[in-house]
């Protein structure tokens, strides 16, 4: 099953009347869930139960999508853009720089994602 993460978090919020910039206290709001759903993330993360580590994971993503949606931030562009971005860092042959731990580095062709953005918001 697949589904736009966006437009359902849009629906939700329109049901419960949230909306763009609701001014300080929803954003007070939204940091202290976003810390609050990163804190149960981690927690599943360190019992290893995949249930419990997908349904926190997505609702971090809940929470900050919905953060984004109330400032006004298209997620699905920013997203594509990002994903747009990190796929530069595939050189022409298909293959990737890796650092020692295991991170995916920049590539001869690497585009920043911010250059991206700043078109979506303008």
């Amino acid at each position: 099953m697949s589904i736009d993460v966006e437009q359902s978090v849009r629906t939700f919020m329109d049901k419960c009347g949230q909306g763009q910039d609701e001014g300080k206290h929803i954003f007070d709001l939204r940091l202290r869930l976003i810390e609050e759903e990163y804190t149960e993330f981690l927690e599943a993360l360190n019992w290893g139960d995949n249930v419990y580590i997908a349904k926190e994971a997505c609702d971090l993503v809940y929470v900050v999508v919905g953060t984004l949606i109330a400032r006004g931030i298209p997620f699905n562009d920013v997203f594509a853009a990002l994903q747009q971005s990190n796929m530069t860092k595939v050189g022409p042959d298909g293959q990737v720089t890796k650092r020692e731990d295991g991170k995916i580095l920049k590539g001869p062709d690497f585009r920043p994602a911010e250059d991206m953005i700043k078109e979506i918001l303008r």
